[in-house]
């Protein structure tokens, strides 16, 4: 449910800033 959600989007930000960060 929205437990499931949340995990997803707080694993899709850190996959993010994880690029972000290794990009500059």
């Amino acid at each position: 449910g929205s437990v499931s959600s949340l995990n997803v989007s707080v694993a899709t930000g850190i996959c993010l800033f994880e690029a972000v960060r290794q990009r500059t």
